[in-house]
């Protein structure tokens, strides 16, 4: 759904017109393909598939479907699309980002706000990214520290500055909670500038009993010695997007109708299988009875139907059906599944380049899919985080840390990808005699995930020559190794302020 680019100014200031207008466009977006397929792939995730509304129907005598009861009806859900979505979310952002900054003073201040808590958010907002084609992150200040919260896509209405959709002007959260008293409320936030105001949804927007609320509060002790806090706003809105890519492209819109044929069609062979003499269709001959209904029922709890033989006709009983093809069955499930992850775009595990022992070419190959998505995340996120830049600065400004708006600094995600191990330190063991310490170091990198205890090692034995690889470990891991003694003590270390 697109959304305006307009700018509407302080809600306090808005008039009649203003409010019907916006109020028109949220019970729009409340209802629009888009968000509803940002919240099924959140369904679809955990396992809630349209399979389980499957029902076993037939025509009626007055030509009506009904639904049968008395048949099987299996409800398989293969849940390919969590699998999908966790391989894809693991492979980008599994391992801890690398930050770097020509400024070591700015670096280590950063290393303070995307530590390990910081990492396990940015991994969930890598997953709500890929599931709504867009993910949110906002800042905000928890126990006087500068904290990121990530909010789900179908949460966000945003009104964009620009058509190039870089810079929110303001936006729409809508979310639903209980009370105390098990009260159902529905709360609408408007995201502006200068603060965060509350409405009560109604299909109207109504004040909240606290209309408006600034997003930082900053502690200070008056003449007086007594502490006062101070509202300020950011600046600018605090939502950062996170796109999958530019056109921000829910999940399950690749791959939705391929997952319920899927489903669909494992549960159709199980039901085929799973029918016998007591719940299929009986075509019964010279039954000695008059009551079908009873025939039915002898046959399902003592599996004996008496029949008899009339002018020479004898009677018997024999089921109609169709004979289940399993080795169409296979052929049609292995073209789902590969159009599957064809359209998911990630590796199937069951691929014929892993049928045997997979080389460094076969990996590539596997890999090739999967990359169109990363490609796209990988330079997205990176925009994502120039705009989350302002706000850390702003923070360390706020906090005295100095100004380090003219300085830089670049986050690397490091992708969780299978290599050919032994191809690869034949490859470097091979190459020793030609290259540097330094390069070889490197192309190890997977077995030495930790330059900076490696140098310690080699420092202790005599070994080590490079001040070039020494001072990437300590850029990398921010701690400079020539100033440790003790190899024993934990070196992944953080930079401290």
């Amino acid at each position: 759904m697109e959304t305006d680019t307009l700018s509407l100014g302080n809600p306090l200031e808005w008039g009649d017109q203003e409010f019907t207008w916006l109020e028109g466009r949220i019970s729009e977006w409340l209802d629009s393909d888009i968000r509803n397929l940002q919240i099924d792939g959140y369904a679809y995730y955990h396992g809630e598939q349209e399979i389980y509304n499957k029902t076993r129907t037939a025509i009626g005598a007055d030509g009506d479907s009904s639904t049968l009861t008395n048949l099987p009806n299996h409800q398989i859900c293969n849940n390919l699309t969590a699998y999908a979505i966790d391989q894809k979310s693991n492979y980008m952002f599994s391992k801890p980002t690398d930050i770097s900054s020509d400024n070591d003073a700015y670096l280590n201040k950063l290393k303070l706000i995307f530590d390990e808590i910081f990492q396990r958010s940015f991994k969930q907002l890598g997953k709500d990214t890929i599931i709504g084609g867009v993910g949110w992150e906002y800042p905000t200040i928890k126990n006087n520290k500068l904290t990121f919260r990530t909010i789900k896509s179908y949460e966000i209405l945003p009104f964009w500055k620009d058509e190039e959709k870089t810079e929110v002007e303001f936006a729409v959260r809508y979310y639903e909670y209980y009370t105390t008293t098990a009260e159902k409320r529905r709360m609408v936030d408007i995201f502006t500038e200068s603060g965060i105001f509350h409405y009560k949804w109604t299909g109207k927007l109504i004040p909240d009993e606290v209309p408006v609320e600034p997003y930082i509060k900053l502690k200070y002790l008056d003449e007086q010695s007594k502490v006062i806090y101070i509202p300020r706003s950011w600046g600018k809105v605090p939502l950062i997007p996170f796109r999958v890519n530019p056109s921000m492209t829910p999940f399950l819109s690749r791959v939705k109708c391929l997952q319920d044929a899927i489903n669909e069609l494992m549960s159709q062979h199980e039901d085929n299988l799973s029918e016998d003499a007591r719940n299929t269709i009986l075509i019964v001959t010279n039954y000695d009875g008059t009551d079908l209904n009873s025939f039915r029922k002898n046959l399902s709890e003592i599996g004996v139907v008496k029949v008899t033989t009339v002018d020479g006709v004898e009677g018997g009983v024999q089921a109609l059906k169709v004979d289940v093809d399993s080795s169409s069955y296979e052929i049609v499930l292995k073209q789902l599944n590969k159009a599957f992850f064809l359209n998911a775009r990630c590796f199937d595990p069951d691929s014929d380049l892993m049928s045997s022992r997979p080389n460094e070419t076969n990996i590539l190959q596997l890999y090739s899919s999967i990359n169109l998505d990363a490609n796209d995340i990988e330079s997205e996120v990176k925009a994502s985080f120039k705009s989350l830049k302002y706000f850390i600065d702003e923070w360390f400004m706020a906090k005295g840390y100095g100004d380090f708006s003219d300085d830089n600094f670049e986050i690397s995600l490091n992708r969780d990808i299978i290599i050919d191990e032994s191809s690869r330190v034949d490859m470097m063991v091979k190459l020793a005699p030609y290259v540097s310490k330094h390069t070889f170091l490197r192309g190890l990198r997977f077995v030495i995930p930790n330059l900076n205890q490696e140098i310690i090692w080699q420092k202790e034995e005599g070994i080590w020559t490079n001040t070039a690889l020494e001072q990437e470990a300590t850029s990398r891991y921010g701690t400079d190794t020539r100033e440790q003694t003790d190899p024993s003590e934990d070196r992944s270390g953080e930079g401290s302020e």
